[in-house]
């Protein structure tokens, strides 16, 4: 549904997978979540590249934080939230594959090198798709390099 969407011109689709605070039962709940969630979205990136529509299209993934780097709720193996260390994922609309950007503590408990501010990512996605603002951000270093027409 979110290619024909990007193909009928629609500038910005969000899709939402929820049930991914798992406080009981981390690994069960994050293999469900995520193998409901993996087939469909490489099904979407191989559809827009088939299409000529990945370079067209930016792809931003990811959830509001992540998780704390052991368990504590034992015996239930859940995780507490974490906004100091997290990731997101982006492909397609021009930014580079493969590129990785920032790092955590070994633990991945706390970023270290390369903390990306909401601001940060914003600006990213904005200077993808060539807009302008009053702000002045700065974008992740090299992330991108092409014009995206939208955003799934």
């Amino acid at each position: 549904m979110a290619r024909r969407m990007a193909e009928k011109g629609i500038r910005f689709i969000q899709l939402t997978s929820t049930g991914w605070d798992h406080h009981q039962q981390l690994r069960e709940g994050i293999t469900r979540q995520a193998g409901s969630i993996d087939k469909p979205i490489a099904g979407l990136i191989a559809e827009l590249k088939q299409r000529d529509m990945l370079k067209d299209t930016l792809i931003l993934w990811g959830g509001e934080f992540g998780r704390g780097s052991s368990y504590d709720n034992e015996p239930d193996n859940g995780r507490r939230h974490n906004g100091s260390g997290y990731t997101k994922w982006m492909a397609g609309g021009g930014v580079k594959g493969g590129f990785a950007y920032g790092s955590t503590n070994a633990m991945g408990d706390n970023g270290e090198t390369g903390i990306i501010t909401t601001h940060d990512l914003h600006a990213t996605v904005l200077t993808s798709w060539e807009s302008t603002t009053n702000a002045s951000p700065t974008a992740i270093p090299a992330a991108t390099s092409a014009s995206p027409m939208c955003m799934v």
